[in-house]
């Protein structure tokens, strides 16, 4: 069997488009629907790209949404400084705490902890410490009974996390500044 030349794949009427050292250049309506179509793909592909963190507050994402996003969710400004809307999944959380909606402002998480205000920063604490963010201050227990615990993470990354007693649960309330990684 003979080897298959390049010249053998071509029509016999085909003529070269363009002298050697040219551009080539592609005539007829088949060319012009390659163009419109590219133009289309490269249009649809710069719309679904994805923006990254916004610059501002948008809705915060639910805790599925933030667990299943490999980008991080918006942020939001506060007095306390620029925090992300959700906690990145690296962050350590209680045991058996659960979401709910924040009474007290924007924050990365409002979680109730099955565990007295104490016992919650206990556990706190060194968690965040294994988690590689090192301890400023731990302050309190303040006149509403609540413990704060500030962190640090490297560079401006800054953690804190409140711990309050209200009725008969305890409330963690975490702001993940966002200057931290969100990994």
């Amino acid at each position: 069997m003979s080897p298959i030349r390049p010249a053998a794949l071509a029509r016999a009427d085909a003529r070269p488009l363009a002298g050697r050292g040219s551009r080539v250049r592609f005539t007829g309506r088949g060319s012009r629907a390659l163009a419109v179509a590219l133009g289309v793909l490269f249009l649809a592909a710069g719309c679904s790209a994805g923006a990254g963190p916004s610059s501002g507050s948008g809705g915060p994402p639910s805790t599925a949404e933030a667990a299943a996003s490999p980008s991080p969710p918006t942020w939001t400004a506060t007095e306390w400084g620029r925090i992300w809307d959700a906690l990145p999944p690296s962050f350590p959380v209680h045991p058996g705490a659960e979401p709910i909606e924040s009474t007290t402002g924007p924050a990365s998480a409002t979680l109730t902890v099955p565990a007295k205000v104490g016992a919650a920063a206990a556990w706190w604490q060194p968690a965040l410490e294994r988690a590689g963010y090192s301890t400023v201050a731990v302050s309190g227990p303040l006149e509403d009974g609540s413990i704060v615990i500030d962190s640090t993470g490297g560079g401006d990354c800054r953690v804190q996390v409140t711990i309050t007693p209200t009725g008969a649960m305890t409330t963690a309330t975490i702001l993940y500044g966002a200057a931290c990684p969100f990994r």
